[in-house]
């Protein structure tokens, strides 16, 4: 029903400005309903020329919004390219984030996975 009336329509959205983006595909798939929701990124640092994981515990926002309210709750955590993400750098994004005692080890393995 929402996929009619997305398919072959312009996409506007911030990243994309005014002109727009043509939507040729819609992903399905089950609904879940997170307790929480997080951010977590990796991205090209272009000043280090090294990959960089940006996260926050403010999931489900617009992470620009939030970039400009609260800075504070962006983690930037550059990686070397040689070494990849490490056991101690995952726990550590894990445990800034927020997650609870028995929940770190599970977050480390999913963000040493991305």
């Amino acid at each position: 029903m929402f996929a009619d009336q997305m398919i072959g329509h312009k996409l506007m959205t911030k990243q994309t400005g005014a002109a727009g983006r043509l939507c040729n595909a819609v992903y399905i798939c089950e609904r879940k309903f997170a307790r929480r929701e997080f951010y977590l990124a990796i991205l090209m640092d272009r000043q280090s020329q090294a990959p960089v994981i940006i996260a926050s515990s403010q999931g489900g926002m617009d992470i620009e919004t939030v970039a400009k309210e609260s800075p504070d709750a962006i983690i930037t955590t550059n990686i070397d390219i040689h070494k990849g993400v490490t056991d101690d750098i995952a726990r550590n994004i894990a445990t800034n984030l927020g997650f609870s005692e028995q929940c770190i080890e599970d977050a480390k393995d999913t963000i040493q996975k991305l």
